[in-house]
Protein backbone atom coordinates (compact mmCIF):
# COMPACT_ATOMS: atom_id res chain seq x y z
CA UNK A 1 0.00 0.00 0.00
CA UNK A 2 1.44 3.25 -0.64
CA UNK A 3 1.88 5.62 2.47
CA UNK A 4 0.27 9.28 2.18
CA UNK A 5 1.45 12.26 3.38
CA UNK A 6 0.00 13.77 6.69
CA UNK A 7 1.22 17.41 7.71
CA UNK A 8 -0.37 18.03 11.30
CA UNK A 9 -0.80 21.52 11.56
CA UNK A 10 -0.19 22.71 15.48
CA UNK A 11 -0.23 26.92 16.37
CA UNK A 12 0.61 27.78 19.71
CA UNK A 13 1.11 30.50 21.91
CA UNK A 14 1.81 30.39 25.45
CA UNK A 15 1.04 26.13 25.73
CA UNK A 16 3.46 25.04 27.99
CA UNK A 17 1.87 23.92 30.71
CA UNK A 18 -0.07 21.25 28.31
CA UNK A 19 1.77 20.91 24.90
CA UNK A 20 4.39 18.37 26.06
CA UNK A 21 1.52 16.11 26.26
CA UNK A 22 -0.06 17.02 22.61
CA UNK A 23 3.30 16.51 21.11
CA UNK A 24 3.90 13.33 22.74
CA UNK A 25 0.27 12.15 21.70
CA UNK A 26 1.40 12.53 18.03
CA UNK A 27 4.61 10.94 18.29
CA UNK A 28 2.59 7.80 19.32
CA UNK A 29 0.53 7.88 16.42
CA UNK A 30 -0.18 4.13 14.85
CA UNK A 31 0.08 5.89 11.77
CA UNK A 32 3.38 7.19 11.13
CA UNK A 33 3.98 9.03 7.53
CA UNK A 34 3.32 12.62 9.06
CA UNK A 35 5.06 15.81 9.71
CA UNK A 36 4.12 17.80 12.88
CA UNK A 37 4.27 22.13 11.43
CA UNK A 38 4.51 23.99 14.66
CA UNK A 39 4.01 28.09 14.46
CA UNK A 40 4.62 30.03 17.63
CA UNK A 41 2.28 33.33 18.15
CA UNK A 42 4.75 34.95 20.26
CA UNK A 43 4.51 33.29 23.39
CA UNK A 44 5.59 34.48 26.57
CA UNK A 45 6.15 31.18 28.29
CA UNK A 46 8.24 28.43 27.84
CA UNK A 47 6.45 27.14 24.49
CA UNK A 48 9.37 28.13 22.27
CA UNK A 49 11.88 26.13 23.94
CA UNK A 50 10.02 23.69 24.52
CA UNK A 51 9.22 23.02 20.16
CA UNK A 52 12.37 23.79 19.85
CA UNK A 53 13.86 20.76 22.27
CA UNK A 54 10.80 18.31 20.21
CA UNK A 55 12.43 19.68 16.57
CA UNK A 56 15.97 19.21 17.47
CA UNK A 57 15.02 15.75 19.01
CA UNK A 58 13.23 14.78 15.85
CA UNK A 59 14.51 16.65 13.04
CA UNK A 60 12.49 14.47 10.08
CA UNK A 61 9.17 14.67 12.02
CA UNK A 62 8.67 18.16 13.38
CA UNK A 63 9.20 21.52 11.80
CA UNK A 64 8.93 24.84 13.03
CA UNK A 65 7.51 27.21 10.81
CA UNK A 66 8.52 30.65 11.15
CA UNK A 67 6.00 33.56 11.63
CA UNK A 68 4.65 36.97 12.17
CA UNK A 69 2.63 38.06 15.45
CA UNK A 70 -0.81 36.98 14.63
CA UNK A 71 -2.62 37.44 17.35
CA UNK A 72 -4.98 34.99 17.04
CA UNK A 73 -5.39 31.14 16.22
CA UNK A 74 -7.33 31.67 12.78
CA UNK A 75 -4.46 33.63 11.46
CA UNK A 76 -1.73 31.20 12.36
CA UNK A 77 -3.24 27.88 11.29
CA UNK A 78 -3.91 29.61 7.78
CA UNK A 79 -0.38 30.74 7.51
CA UNK A 80 0.44 27.16 8.21
CA UNK A 81 -1.78 25.40 5.52
CA UNK A 82 -0.19 27.73 3.39
CA UNK A 83 3.17 27.30 3.99
CA UNK A 84 3.26 23.59 4.04
CA UNK A 85 2.94 20.93 1.07
CA UNK A 86 1.60 17.52 1.55
CA UNK A 87 -1.14 14.86 0.60
CA UNK A 88 -3.32 15.75 3.51
CA UNK A 89 -3.61 18.16 6.31
CA UNK A 90 -4.70 18.45 10.05
CA UNK A 91 -5.35 20.80 12.53
CA UNK A 92 -3.62 20.55 16.24
CA UNK A 93 -4.33 22.28 19.66
CA UNK A 94 -1.70 22.79 21.73
CA UNK A 95 -3.07 21.26 24.81
CA UNK A 96 -5.49 18.20 23.99
CA UNK A 97 -4.53 14.53 23.61
CA UNK A 98 -4.94 12.75 20.71
CA UNK A 99 -5.79 9.03 20.84
CA UNK A 100 -3.22 6.88 19.11
CA UNK A 101 -5.50 5.85 16.32
CA UNK A 102 -6.78 9.26 15.41
CA UNK A 103 -4.30 9.87 12.36
CA UNK A 104 -5.33 6.20 11.04
CA UNK A 105 -9.07 6.16 11.78
CA UNK A 106 -9.50 9.79 10.08
CA UNK A 107 -7.15 9.05 6.72
CA UNK A 108 -9.57 5.66 6.55
CA UNK A 109 -12.65 7.39 6.26
CA UNK A 110 -10.64 10.12 3.64
CA UNK A 111 -9.46 7.76 1.46
CA UNK A 112 -12.77 5.91 1.67
CA UNK A 113 -14.59 8.96 0.25
CA UNK A 114 -11.90 9.34 -2.32
CA UNK A 115 -12.30 6.73 -3.77
CA UNK A 116 -16.42 7.18 -4.00
CA UNK A 117 -16.25 10.85 -5.15
CA UNK A 118 -12.80 10.70 -6.64
CA UNK A 119 -9.34 12.06 -6.11
CA UNK A 120 -10.02 15.34 -7.50
CA UNK A 121 -13.06 16.16 -5.11
CA UNK A 122 -12.42 18.73 -2.71
CA UNK A 123 -13.20 16.53 1.17
CA UNK A 124 -13.41 17.47 4.66
CA UNK A 125 -13.37 14.86 7.49
CA UNK A 126 -14.02 15.35 10.74
CA UNK A 127 -14.96 13.50 14.24
CA UNK A 128 -16.76 13.89 18.01
CA UNK A 129 -14.45 14.30 21.17
CA UNK A 130 -14.46 13.64 24.52
CA UNK A 131 -14.54 16.83 26.85
CA UNK A 132 -11.99 16.74 29.64
CA UNK A 133 -10.57 18.91 32.70
CA UNK A 134 -7.41 19.93 33.21
CA UNK A 135 -6.32 16.43 34.90
CA UNK A 136 -8.27 14.83 32.11
CA UNK A 137 -10.86 13.70 34.01
CA UNK A 138 -13.96 13.08 31.44
CA UNK A 139 -17.02 16.06 31.94
CA UNK A 140 -18.78 14.63 28.64
CA UNK A 141 -18.04 11.37 26.49
CA UNK A 142 -19.31 13.25 23.71
CA UNK A 143 -18.56 17.16 22.77
CA UNK A 144 -21.16 17.53 19.99
CA UNK A 145 -23.65 15.87 22.77
CA UNK A 146 -22.35 18.80 25.66
CA UNK A 147 -22.49 21.42 23.19
CA UNK A 148 -25.69 20.94 21.81
CA UNK A 149 -25.17 20.65 18.26
CA UNK A 150 -25.75 18.41 15.41
CA UNK A 151 -22.81 17.14 13.46
CA UNK A 152 -24.76 15.96 10.86
CA UNK A 153 -25.86 19.31 10.07
CA UNK A 154 -23.33 20.52 7.07
CA UNK A 155 -25.32 21.38 4.61
CA UNK A 156 -24.38 24.92 3.35
CA UNK A 157 -27.41 26.85 4.54
CA UNK A 158 -26.97 25.13 8.27
CA UNK A 159 -23.43 26.02 8.65
CA UNK A 160 -23.97 30.28 7.21
CA UNK A 161 -25.41 30.28 10.52
CA UNK A 162 -23.96 27.62 13.13
CA UNK A 163 -20.67 26.22 12.74
CA UNK A 164 -20.90 22.54 13.77
CA UNK A 165 -16.78 21.38 13.13
CA UNK A 166 -14.01 21.39 15.55
CA UNK A 167 -10.97 22.10 13.75
CA UNK A 168 -8.86 20.08 15.98
CA UNK A 169 -10.90 17.07 14.66
CA UNK A 170 -9.95 17.92 10.37
CA UNK A 171 -8.54 16.62 7.98
CA UNK A 172 -8.51 17.83 4.40
CA UNK A 173 -7.28 17.15 1.19
CA UNK A 174 -5.22 18.99 -0.87
CA UNK A 175 -7.75 19.51 -3.24
CA UNK A 176 -10.44 21.56 -0.57
CA UNK A 177 -7.08 23.28 0.60
CA UNK A 178 -6.24 25.01 -2.32
CA UNK A 179 -10.07 26.21 -2.27
CA UNK A 180 -10.17 27.34 1.46
CA UNK A 181 -6.89 29.87 0.94
CA UNK A 182 -8.49 31.75 -1.94
CA UNK A 183 -9.61 34.23 0.59
CA UNK A 184 -9.02 37.75 0.30
CA UNK A 185 -9.40 39.04 3.70
CA UNK A 186 -9.04 36.66 7.17
CA UNK A 187 -10.54 39.46 9.62
CA UNK A 188 -13.92 38.67 7.73
CA UNK A 189 -13.43 34.89 8.31
CA UNK A 190 -14.89 33.47 12.01
CA UNK A 191 -12.44 31.09 12.34
CA UNK A 192 -10.36 28.42 10.33
CA UNK A 193 -13.02 25.75 10.91
CA UNK A 194 -15.70 27.14 9.91
CA UNK A 195 -14.53 28.87 6.78
CA UNK A 196 -12.54 25.53 5.82
CA UNK A 197 -16.98 23.41 6.75
CA UNK A 198 -18.11 26.07 4.39
CA UNK A 199 -16.00 25.98 1.37
CA UNK A 200 -15.97 22.29 2.10
CA UNK A 201 -19.60 21.95 2.16
CA UNK A 202 -19.92 24.10 -0.71
CA UNK A 203 -17.60 22.46 -3.11
CA UNK A 204 -17.21 19.49 -1.92
CA UNK A 205 -17.65 16.86 0.61
CA UNK A 206 -17.98 16.27 4.41
CA UNK A 207 -17.98 13.37 6.53
CA UNK A 208 -18.62 12.89 9.89
CA UNK A 209 -16.99 9.89 12.32
CA UNK A 210 -18.81 9.75 15.38
CA UNK A 211 -16.31 8.24 17.56
CA UNK A 212 -14.47 10.92 20.29
CA UNK A 213 -10.73 10.75 18.27
CA UNK A 214 -9.14 13.82 20.98
CA UNK A 215 -9.29 14.42 24.44
CA UNK A 216 -10.48 18.09 24.14
CA UNK A 217 -8.97 19.59 27.35
CA UNK A 218 -11.40 22.33 29.31
CA UNK A 219 -9.31 24.52 31.34
CA UNK A 220 -9.02 28.54 32.06
CA UNK A 221 -6.45 29.10 29.36
CA UNK A 222 -8.61 27.77 26.48
CA UNK A 223 -8.86 30.40 23.87
CA UNK A 224 -12.03 28.36 22.11
CA UNK A 225 -13.49 25.83 24.80
CA UNK A 226 -16.46 23.70 25.08
CA UNK A 227 -19.87 25.20 27.37
CA UNK A 228 -23.07 23.03 28.58
CA UNK A 229 -25.85 24.46 26.37
CA UNK A 230 -27.88 21.98 27.86
CA UNK A 231 -27.93 24.01 30.80
CA UNK A 232 -30.84 26.80 31.46
CA UNK A 233 -27.81 28.33 33.19
CA UNK A 234 -26.10 28.71 29.89
CA UNK A 235 -29.16 30.15 28.02
CA UNK A 236 -30.16 32.91 31.36
CA UNK A 237 -26.44 33.72 30.27
CA UNK A 238 -26.91 34.68 27.08
CA UNK A 239 -29.96 36.35 27.47
CA UNK A 240 -28.45 38.88 29.99
CA UNK A 241 -26.59 40.00 26.93
CA UNK A 242 -28.51 40.44 23.71
CA UNK A 243 -25.98 42.76 22.00
CA UNK A 244 -23.47 39.83 21.99
CA UNK A 245 -25.73 37.60 20.32
CA UNK A 246 -26.31 40.10 17.66
CA UNK A 247 -22.80 40.79 17.24
CA UNK A 248 -22.22 36.79 16.59
CA UNK A 249 -24.61 36.76 13.95
CA UNK A 250 -23.32 40.16 12.09
CA UNK A 251 -20.55 38.21 12.04
CA UNK A 252 -21.26 35.11 10.52
CA UNK A 253 -23.14 37.86 7.64
CA UNK A 254 -19.67 39.40 7.10
CA UNK A 255 -18.45 35.77 7.09
CA UNK A 256 -20.96 34.84 4.47
CA UNK A 257 -20.07 38.41 2.38
CA UNK A 258 -15.99 37.50 2.57
CA UNK A 259 -17.32 33.80 1.12
CA UNK A 260 -19.63 35.61 -1.85
CA UNK A 261 -16.46 38.22 -2.84
CA UNK A 262 -14.32 35.24 -3.17
CA UNK A 263 -16.38 32.42 -4.81
CA UNK A 264 -18.81 34.35 -6.62
CA UNK A 265 -17.43 33.39 -10.21
CA UNK A 266 -18.15 29.95 -9.21
CA UNK A 267 -21.50 29.95 -7.47
CA UNK A 268 -24.71 29.23 -9.27
CA UNK A 269 -26.69 31.89 -9.43
CA UNK A 270 -29.12 30.87 -7.10
CA UNK A 271 -26.91 30.53 -4.41
CA UNK A 272 -25.20 34.03 -5.44
CA UNK A 273 -29.11 35.44 -4.66
CA UNK A 274 -29.70 33.45 -1.42
CA UNK A 275 -26.10 34.40 -0.02
CA UNK A 276 -26.59 38.02 -0.42
CA UNK A 277 -29.96 37.84 0.56
CA UNK A 278 -28.44 36.39 3.74
CA UNK A 279 -25.87 39.29 3.98
CA UNK A 280 -28.56 41.83 3.26
CA UNK A 281 -31.00 40.30 5.97
CA UNK A 282 -31.38 42.84 8.11
CA UNK A 283 -32.75 45.45 5.55
CA UNK A 284 -35.91 43.39 5.69
CA UNK A 285 -38.54 43.28 8.81
CA UNK A 286 -38.74 40.66 11.64
CA UNK A 287 -41.70 38.31 9.65
CA UNK A 288 -39.97 38.32 6.24
CA UNK A 289 -36.41 37.83 8.21
CA UNK A 290 -38.29 34.42 9.56
CA UNK A 291 -39.73 33.75 6.68
CA UNK A 292 -36.45 33.85 4.82
CA UNK A 293 -34.30 31.51 7.29
CA UNK A 294 -37.41 29.37 7.78
CA UNK A 295 -37.67 28.78 3.68
CA UNK A 296 -34.35 28.48 3.27
CA UNK A 297 -33.10 25.85 6.24
CA UNK A 298 -31.15 28.62 7.64
CA UNK A 299 -31.14 27.05 11.05
CA UNK A 300 -29.24 25.99 14.37
CA UNK A 301 -29.87 22.59 16.01
CA UNK A 302 -31.98 23.17 18.87
CA UNK A 303 -35.30 24.91 18.75
CA UNK A 304 -34.03 27.34 21.62
CA UNK A 305 -31.33 28.35 19.92
CA UNK A 306 -33.73 29.39 16.60
CA UNK A 307 -35.54 31.33 18.60
CA UNK A 308 -33.07 33.55 19.45
CA UNK A 309 -32.60 33.82 15.84
CA UNK A 310 -36.01 34.79 15.24
CA UNK A 311 -36.22 37.62 17.92
CA UNK A 312 -32.46 38.80 17.50
CA UNK A 313 -31.30 38.08 13.94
Amino acid sequence: MVSEKVIILLATYNGAKYIKEQVNSILNQEYEDWTLYICDDGSSDDTVRIINDYSSAYKEKIKIIDGKKFGNARDNFLHLLACCVGDYFMFCDQDDVWDSAKVSETLKVMKAAEREKGKSEPIMIFSDLKVVDEKMNTINDSFAKYQGINPNRTNFNELIIQNVVTGCTVMINDELKSLVLQYNNSTKILMHDWWIALVASKFGTIRYINKQLINYRQHSSNSVGAKNVNSLKYYFEKIKNVNKIRKSLEMTRLQAKEFLNVYRDTLSEEDVNAITRYVEIMNFNKFKRIHFYRKNKILKSKFIQNIGLFLWG
